[in-house]
């Protein structure tokens, strides 16, 4: 089964952030999808921006899917992790609407285009 890159918010991703008074960090989901993706394909995001968000049911896991650019000197550099993932690859969005794909994936590609984030 197909799914994007992903993970969890860690403390590194804090370090260094703009906190506002109350302590909460602005941009962290920016900065865990870049280091996420980094790790798992080995590539560069460009412009990663909010798409949806959802809670898995059990009211402590909030998922933040964000949609991204690719670096243009990183794209040759994709590779599994070999940990998270065994493969990876590039798609058209024909190809990756064909793809087995793990529940949600095809919704969050659909919302994406019609949200006009291909191209970024």
């Amino acid at each position: 089964m197909w799914s994007f890159p992903g993970g969890h918010v860690e403390e590194q991703d804090y370090i260094g952030l703009s906190h506002n008074s109350a302590g909460v960090a602005y941009k962290i989901f920016e900065r865990t999808a870049r280091r996420e993706v980094r790790e798992e394909t080995g590539i560069e995001i460009t412009k990663p921006q909010y798409l949806t968000n959802m809670e898995l049911g059990n009211g402590e896991v909030l998922v933040v899917s964000m949609v991204a650019g690719v670096q243009p000197d990183s794209a040759g550099l994709l590779r599994p992790d070999g940990v998270e993932n065994v493969e990876v690859g590039w798609f058209t969005l024909d190809e990756a609407l064909r793809l087995p794909l793990i529940d949600g994936v095809q919704e969050e590609i659909l919302l994406a285009q019609n949200r006009g984030y291909f191209g970024l």
